[in-house]
């Protein structure tokens, strides 16, 4: 008698398909670091039995190239894919082009998730409802910005700004709530790369009202940085004549109001491999370097703990129930992931991870590297003060003043006595 031996074969992982939107090129190609971190949160991601059992992510990674077009292009491609449904989004990169993005997909009921995108115009819940993002909004800075001026009696301010969208907007916004807050924005400048060496000269202008030379104008002026600037940014100046060190000296009072971005002490090994000192992808003078990338690593894992919830919630009525029987982007199950991620939380790579109610990341905040120990002043300042002469010293000129009457007086006596003497 031959015994028959039955084996139970599992079926394959259902497969959970991220349209991945990066900016590998452009003017602003740091989508490869992102995407980097991104795939290795994938990868460990599927490999953890605890989250989403018997599912996997896979990003399909698209170039955005900075471009709304392109942005749109690979969205549509992926959504109007007849091999596979994308369940959300992951980005972009850029903010415009996340703007773009982000309007499409509520459209179609399907969250987006950005790790880079910093626009104020995003924060509108009437017009991005289902947008989300790791990266803290500028504006929502601002406040720091105020108590920064307050401690040092700072009541007036120069803003600079390039001529993109982003920046103008985000200009109009940080205006909005300084006056709010009684500080004066002295002047605007709105600077383009053909018109640069113009507004510098006019910078000059500003800060030589009181008679400093052309050497010395900038060493006055304290610059506030933005938070998304890049920790080598001043190693990349595209101009010859313009050298990291003279950046430096013009630069040498200087604040930055920035993320603080306290990256926990467990880091992933192959996360230390592929960013850290040392390593092929680590390069410290590069604009587009690793201290980017944590963002793109918790986005990743912000959508794995929100789908895991949402399945979890599916399963309580019927527990047979996979993320593969049913519509992803019917509004039912649009509301359902958009509340899971609306309440995601855990201890993230670049620290304490949740969502305040527009979708936005909210960390602490860090005022970092402020110069030469004395308090600047923000523009000349005339001051009255009432100063009491020394009593002996009021003496000393009476009597000095006294001895000259009493002299002038003799010598016009002598002067009348004598006029007929010849």
């Amino acid at each position: 008698m031959r015994m028959v031996r039955s084996t139970t074969v599992a079926p394959p992982p259902v497969v959970l398909n991220i349209i991945g939107l990066f900016a590998m090129s452009g003017p602003y190609p740091a989508g490869l670091s992102y995407l980097l971190a991104a795939l290795l949160a994938v990868q460990h991601v599927n490999i953890d039995p605890s989250i989403l059992p018997n599912h996997k992510l896979q990003i399909n990674a698209y170039n955005t190239n900075c471009s709304q077009a392109q942005g749109l292009d690979a969205f549509y491609k992926e959504v109007y894919n007849p091999n596979r449904t994308s369940i959300l989004a992951l980005g972009g990169t850029c903010s415009h082009v996340t703007e773009a993005t982000a309007a499409v997909a509520n459209l179609r009921n399907m969250l987006q998730l950005s790790y880079s995108a910093v626009s104020p115009h995003l924060s509108n819940q009437d017009l991005f409802p289902s947008f989300f993002r790791v990266m803290t909004p500028e504006q929502n800075l601002t406040h720091a910005r105020v108590e920064l001026f307050r401690a040092f009696n700072w009541t007036r301010v120069f803003v600079i700004y390039q001529d993109y969208k982003l920046f103008s907007t985000l200009f109009e916004s940080i205006q909005r709530d300084l006056q709010n807050e009684s500080i004066e924005v002295k002047d605007e400048m709105l600077i383009s790369t053909s018109v640069l060496k113009l507004k510098v000269d006019t910078l000059k202008v500003y800060d030589s009202e009181d008679g400093d030379s052309d050497q010395a104008w900038y060493k006055k002026v304290v610059w506030l940085l933005p938070s998304f600037f890049d920790h080598h940014w001043m190693n990349f100046t595209g101009d010859a004549k313009c050298t990291p060190h003279k950046i430096r000296q013009a630069s040498n009072k200087i604040a930055a109001i920035t993320i603080n971005r306290a990256v926990k002490n467990d880091i992933p090994e192959e996360f230390q491999h592929m960013y850290g000192r040392g390593s092929k992808y680590y390069d410290p003078n590069s604009l587009y370097a690793e201290h980017r990338s944590p963002e793109a690593y918790d986005a990743v894992w912000a959508i794995a703990y929100a789908l895991n919830n949402t399945l979890t919630s599916l399963r309580k009525n019927d527990p047979s129930m996979g993320l593969g029987n049913i519509s992803f982007h019917n509004n039912t199950f649009f509301q359902l992931l958009k509340s899971h991620m609306q309440n995601v939380t855990f201890d993230a790579l670049s620290g304490p991870f949740s969502f305040n109610a527009r979708g936005e990341r909210t960390p602490g905040i860090l005022i970092s590297r402020f110069l030469n120990g004395k308090v600047p002043v923000d523009g000349v300042h005339t001051e009255r003060r009432l100063v009491r002469i020394d009593c002996r010293i009021k003496v000393c000129f009476w009597v000095i003043a006294c001895a000259g009457v009493l002299v002038t007086v003799a010598l016009l006596i002598f002067n009348i006595t004598r006029r007929k003497h010849k």
